[in-house]
């Protein structure tokens, strides 16, 4: 058995059967080897109505429930009401995404008469180049990188920006690169390059288009995301999983050479260890090396995934303010993907916010 093979039997084993049945539908498409998994932890006592409420806090009941419905002797054991329930959501989803498209579709060509150029970035440039059908996961949002000083922006500009991210459903642009992408500063992308690297994608069925990030770009900054989210949001995982099967000839050495150059090879390989054993998606054996991630950090790393870094996915999505949040057991699984200088910073940059607070 592989590394990745090992790690992940391990981890199943200190889930309950609500959070299996959530992992072995975390993704689009169901093997033979999840069905099987499936139908073993649905066939254990268990408490339908905690798995549909933390599908609902991961963002992904919708997904969930395709894969139910593709598997019959399972989806008959859902209660009617968490089957009705279910199916609300997955309505409000739909909804929400065709809310989303059209006010992606305004804000594109309020940004073209502008002359400025716009990257859809996380969950926008997944529903467009991963995901089959967009509303398998749910958002309230729309994530767009401007190729534009924020400075340069005229006034009336920038309130209008400001406004978007107010409104339903909000258009989050952000100048150069979405703060969500750098946690906090700690980070140091060549904002450049990824700009230079992204390629042009079609919206809607008229003469839109938007940039999307470049596929090693795209899988790194879904790592980054998911580590500002403690790792273990179902949705940013998925993400990450589908981005790997459906890239089988991923370079990872040009990965590996992105994530050491943005100062990230610890976020990476955390992300990618925490989506194999979730999703099941196939990782290089010799993913640390690749990475630069030393053999003593990579196996703190792959422990404290197994503990799913002292909580479990009912709890990940767990609010923490002020000077709690940093001291927080779940930031074990983060502070181990740093180094001592991010560390260090992002301790005082945790302290100074807590401060304000």
């Amino acid at each position: 058995m592989t590394t990745w093979g090992h790690l992940r039997k391990r981890f199943e084993c200190r889930r309950s059967a609500e959070e299996r049945v959530l992992l072995a539908c975390c993704r689009q498409h169901l093997g033979a080897s999840d069905r099987a998994a499936l139908c073993r932890a649905a066939g254990e006592p268990l408490c339908w109505e905690a798995v549909l409420a933390t599908a609902l806090g991961h963002q992904i009941a919708p997904l969930i429930l395709e894969n139910l419905e593709q598997c019959g002797a399972v989806h008959a054991r859902l209660p009617a009401e968490v089957a009705r329930d279910f199916a609300a959501a997955r309505s409000r989803t739909v909804t929400e995404k065709r809310d989303c498209a059209r006010a992606l579709e305004s804000a594109l060509r309020d940004f073209r008469d502008l002359g400025i150029d716009v990257m859809l970035i996380k969950g926008a440039a997944l529903d467009r180049c991963v995901y089959e059908k967009p509303w398998f996961t749910s958002t309230s949002d729309v994530d767009l990188c401007l190729r534009v000083e924020w400075s340069g922006l005229a006034p009336d500009v920038r309130r209008d920006i400001e406004t978007r991210r107010g409104e339903q459903p909000a258009i989050d642009a952000h100048a150069g690169i979405h703060p969500d992408l750098l946690l906090h500063g700690l980070l140091q992308p060549d904002v450049e390059r990824v700009w230079k690297d992204a390629v042009r994608v079609k919206i809607g069925e008229g003469d839109l288009s938007a940039l999307v990030m470049s596929v090693p770009d795209q899988l790194l900054f879904a790592c980054i995301d998911s580590g500002g989210k403690h790792f273990f949001r179902l949705k940013s995982l998925c993400g990450i999983g589908e981005l790997v099967r459906r890239h089988s000839d991923l370079d990872w050495d040009a990965f590996g050479r992105s994530a050491n150059s943005a100062r990230a090879s610890g976020l990476a390989y955390t992300a990618l260890a925490a989506a194999g054993v979730a999703t099941g998606c196939e990782l290089p054996e010799d993913l640390a090396r690749r990475l630069r991630v030393s053999w003593a950090r990579a196996a703190l790393i792959r422990f404290l995934v197994v503990r799913l870094s002292y909580g479990s996915l009912a709890t990940v999505r767990r609010s923490t303010t002020g000077l709690g949040k940093l001291f927080d057991r779940r930031n074990l699984l983060l502070a181990a993907s740093l180094d001592g200088r991010q560390l260090l910073r992002g301790a005082h940059g945790a302290l100074a916010r807590g401060a304000r607070r």
